[in-house]
């Protein structure tokens, strides 16, 4: 399988040899208008916006303060 390319390609390889490291930018402004537009489409219902432990990392007290803003 050595002349395989494309994603193809990296499925020959060890895991260790296919990781990258990786970042995630989280706007809080997109969050708070995702979920005013979210709110509006549920009308007087309430949502519910779980944040699941430190929001993988990206602090669960900011991203709940935004999803309550």
């Amino acid at each position: 399988m050595a002349g395989l390319k494309g994603p193809d390609a990296a499925r020959t390889q060890p895991v260790a040899a296919r990781t990258q490291p990786v970042a995630a930018c989280i706007h809080l402004d997109a969050l708070k208008a995702n979920i005013a537009y979210i709110q509006t489409l549920a009308g007087t219902r309430q949502i519910l916006a779980p944040v699941k432990a430190d929001a993988y990392g990206h602090g669960a007290v900011e991203i709940a303060r935004a999803a309550l803003a």
